[in-house]
């Protein structure tokens, strides 16, 4: 009877462990998609924003329970305030490199380390021939740690601190068209950390193909 017990056990152990483990050579889809519209009146004047990002990422589970993966990210925003009109542009990629830790048959801990590169303009409008141009490049290096739960063998939960912490280095300049010799440099190094965040937390899903 002993002999059984243990048996059994080992047994459950093993399928576990097994159905735990996010086998070599599946692939791992995810990302984010958000926009946002507001419009305010303060007095005289009418403020509005509009915005739209896009993010997806895709992943190669290189060995088991480790991704290597890929990220590229799009955004575009609109404002208006006081007569003056602002539009703006972002588009970037990173690489990442993500390790999970079984914790149990569907929960998972994750650390994930990205390297990756950012670039954005925006255009400030003040009258129809004038207008301030803004352009900024930035380097980054960031962790992420979070937590999967594993809905079936195809879909995962997520819950990250994103960036939890960065270093980063930034370089941009800003002229008006009015006096285009007139130019405003910047270069910037720096470290942070999300956790001061007002809202740290970020949720999503992600999609498991193959094995």
């Amino acid at each position: 009877m002993k002999k059984l017990l243990l048996v059994a056990v080992a047994a459950v152990s093993a399928s576990l462990a097994s159905n735990a483990q996010i086998n070599k050579g599946t692939v791992l889809l995810g990302g984010s998609i958000g926009a946002s519209t507001s419009e305010a009146e303060q007095g005289i004047f009418n403020q509005k924003e509009r915005s739209f990002s896009l993010s997806p990422t895709v992943g190669y589970t290189i060995r088991t329970n480790t991704v290597l993966g890929i990220g590229f990210s799009y955004g575009h925003g609109k404002s208006s305030f006081s007569g003056d009109n602002t539009s703006s542009n972002h588009f970037g990629g990173h690489l990442f490199l993500r390790r999970y830790k079984s914790l149990s048959k569907s929960f998972y801990l994750y650390g994930e380390a990205g390297l990756g590169y950012r670039e954005s303009e925006s255009e400030q409008f003040h009258t129809t021939t004038d207008k301030s141009i803004g352009e900024q490049k930035n380097f980054f290096i960031n962790l992420t740690p979070g937590v999967a739960y594993a809905v079936n063998k195809r879909i995962h939960l997520e819950a990250s601190i994103n960036s939890i912490a960065s270093v980063g280095y930034s370089s941009g300049r800003r002229y008006n068209t009015s006096a285009p010799g007139n130019i405003s440099k910047y270069k910037n190094v720096a470290f942070q950390t999300n956790l001061s965040s007002s809202n740290p937390l970020t949720l999503g899903i992600r999609l498991i193909l193959g094995k």
